[in-house]
């Protein structure tokens, strides 16, 4: 990724952490590092066979607004690979064996010591999300991952730098990524799908989009019956930035060691 300036990174992490101002930015240079690095991923794809499957699924739930957190196992990777209804399949991944993984996802997000300043907000969604208000829960989450990404504003400057060079060149070399790696990949991967879903500028005269719409929701223009999968959606944004911020600073103090 030698094109990639410090300048560059900078204005990716000021696009996530500013999300509504930058977010262009973000989405332009996560698609300008996916594009510049495809040759690379399709002949580490060909090399490792479980990557391939493990990529295809991360590209599929990223086409569906999921960006998957948790531990996505070949098994799980082929089941979403064959699934004829991915969104079926994953709203039964989170809520199977009464609902214990999205339990688990708020669970982790509650203690999270991002969400410390918004506990009251968050629990108060939480009762919402048990009611089944699910409107109104969707557009308390999007409130919470907006204000989680404002307090991140002095994260890592140079974090996403560091670690895509070392993917990239892992790539390269045809080494195996490890699941941290893995995890970072499948971010840009969602990333380069939301400029055209979750945060399109949409033109409120027309139809309201089937897919998840931030510019809908906030301006309060949305009219679209809200899901369990909607809001488990959302969450998983948010967890998505937690475990961000959290395994990058994790990085950052090996790297001072």
């Amino acid at each position: 990724m030698s094109d990639f300036t410090k300048d560059n990174y900078r204005s990716i992490l000021d696009g996530i952490i500013h999300i509504v101002q930058k977010a262009a930015e973000v989405f332009e240079s996560a698609h300008n590092w996916y594009q510049k690095n495809a040759e690379k991923i399709n002949e580490y794809l060909t090399l490792f066979a479980d990557f391939s499957c493990w990529f295809t699924a991360v590209q599929k739930l990223a086409e569906n607004q999921i960006v998957f957190t948790g531990d996505l196992t070949l098994e799980l990777a082929q089941s979403i690979c064959k699934s004829d209804s991915l969104c079926e399949t994953v709203e039964q991944y989170y809520t199977e064996n009464e609902n214990y993984e999205i339990n688990a996802v708020i669970e982790r997000c509650q203690h999270a010591k991002q969400l410390s300043a918004y506990s009251s907000l968050f629990s108060q969604i939480l009762i919402a999300y048990q009611y089944k208000h699910y409107h109104l829960a969707c557009l308390g989450m999007l409130a919470v991952v907006d204000g989680t990404l404002s307090d991140v504003s002095e994260n890592q400057k140079t974090g996403y730098k560091v670690r895509l060079q070392e993917i990239e060149k892992k790539i390269s070399d045809k080494f195996e990524l490890t699941d941290l790696e893995k995890k970072l990949m499948c971010i840009y991967v969602a990333m380069d799908h939301f400029e055209e879903s979750i945060f399109k500028n949409s033109d409120f005269s027309q139809d309201e989009p089937d897919d998840l719409n931030r510019h809908w929701m906030i301006h309060g223009r949305t009219r679209r019956e809200y899901t369990n999968l909607d809001f488990i959606k959302i969450i998983l944004w948010l967890d998505a930035i937690i475990f961000l911020d959290d395994k990058l600073a994790d990085h950052k103090e090996v790297k001072e060691l």
